[in-house]
């Protein structure tokens, strides 16, 4: 018997993420003893999160098309607040699910905004955090599209830690002072360059093609930069935490343009 006869009530949602706990561990434990869940394995949770303008069923109908014409067993358990959960039995390692996700998402006319995945692993016995964590890969990756076109939740390290603290609850100047002045408006060209400069370790050929600069504008500007933040370049600790003020800012930007609760 599938996974799919095994936990569905309806379709689009399966006891697997059900909001009763109840429910969703009765079904977990019936798919790991029919071997459709392998806890410690290759099983993992995917969460999509869709442009939230496309409406609840459109978003099901492109879901029930990836699950029927994907080669990685995924099974469609959910679509809650505009993100769509899948369990799948693929190797990470070897999965080219993300790209059959973009491709029938453009065949449908519908924005994808990022894609999270998580392992499930041998201390699971409930579907939904495993689901929350894939969830907040995606929500990570809809902020910093520029990590990639999906993430797995274990890769994203620092990340992840960021993305637990809540907009507003502590300062950014408080983390990096030289943060905190390259966001002042008049700085944005400056953000901008330093914040590439810093995403590929410093490499200047990789920031010049990312800026679409020449070289020289690249050192002009660092050059120029306010003196906090060159003092911070040069200093191994206070870099690393002003990269981490800048995407920990990112982060924020996204929750206030298009709010993206991380928790399932």
């Amino acid at each position: 018997m599938s996974l799919y006869h095994l936990t569905e009530d309806r379709i689009g949602h399966s006891r697997l993420l059900d909001d009763d706990s109840g429910r969703r561990r009765e079904a977990f434990g019936t798919a790991v003893a029919h071997h459709r869940i392998d806890p410690g394995f290759h099983s993992s949770v995917w969460a999509v999160i869709v442009d939230p303008n496309a409406g609840a069923e459109r978003a099901r109908a492109l879901a029930g098309r990836i699950a029927a014409s994907s080669r990685a067993e995924a099974v469609f358990v959910r679509e809650k607040s505009g993100c769509l959960y899948f369990v799948t039995r693929a190797r990470p390692e070897a999965t080219t699910f993300d790209e059959r996700i973009r491709e029938l998402a453009r065949r449908f006319e519908l924005r994808v905004l990022g894609i999270g995945a998580a392992l499930i692993e041998q201390s699971d016995y409930d579907l939904a955090p495993v689901a929350e964590r894939a969830h907040r890969a995606a929500g990570i990756l809809a902020a910093l599209p520029e990590l990639g076109d999906m993430g797995w939740h274990n890769q994203l390290g620092s990340w992840i830690m960021l993305s637990r603290i809540a907009p507003g609850s502590v300062r950014v100047r408080d983390i990096s002072p030289a943060a905190d002045v390259l966001l002042e408006p008049v700085n944005s060209i400056y953000r901008e360059t330093v914040e590439v400069y810093l995403d590929v370790a410093g490499r200047i050929a990789d920031a010049c093609a990312r800026l679409h600069i020449h070289r020289t504008t690249l050192y002009y500007r660092l050059d120029k930069a306010p003196e906090v933040v060159r003092d911070a370049l040069h200093d191994g600790s206070a870099r690393s935490s002003l990269h981490l003020a800048l995407k920990l800012e990112r982060l924020w930007h996204a929750h206030r343009e298009s709010p993206i609760d991380f928790a399932l």
